[in-house]
C-alpha cells in the first residue's frame, strides 16, 4: 500500500517536472464538432495543455 503511493507521487512528479521543462507527451485529436483541417489538435498526456499548431505538413518527398 505505502509502495504504491510513493510510486504514483514519483510518477506525477516526473510528469510535472518534464511538462515544466517543455517534454510534452502529445497525443493528436480529432473534434468532432469541427470539419476539416480545424478539427485536428493535440493535448499533452500528462498536463491537458492544447496545442493547435498542427496540420497537414505536405504530400511529402514522393508526391
Amino acid at each position: 500500500m505505502r509502495t504504491e503511493r510513493l510510486v504514483r507521487r514519483a510518477y506525477r512528479l516526473r510528469s510535472w517536472v518534464l511538462c515544466r521543462l517543455g517534454r510534452h507527451l502529445w497525443a493528436r485529436r480529432r473534434n468532432p464538432e469541427v470539419g476539416g483541417r480545424g478539427a485536428l489538435y493535440e493535448d499533452c498526456r500528462r498536463c491537458g495543455t492544447v496545442r493547435m499548431g498542427w496540420g497537414d505538413r505536405g504530400p511529402g518527398p514522393l508526391g
